[in-house]
């Protein structure tokens, strides 16, 4: 959160650093890079190891 809200106080929404589109093209760039680290973060659970050894009818 800290990290985008000094993206929006750079961007548009503040001071005007970062001019369209690239203040845009960097929210997207740091989303993803979030979203990443997330996905690399994340634990499996003994739920999330039974559908990987078999397919789990959906309810």
């Amino acid at each position: 959160m800290i990290v985008i809200g000094a993206l929006s106080y750079v961007g548009l929404m503040g001071e005007g650093y970062l001019k369209y589109p690239w203040d845009y093209i960097a929210a997207m760039a740091l989303s993803i890079i979030f979203f990443a680290m997330s996905v690399m973060q994340g634990f499996e659970t003994k739920e999330i190891a039974e559908v990987k050894v078999k397919v789990v009818p959906v309810e």
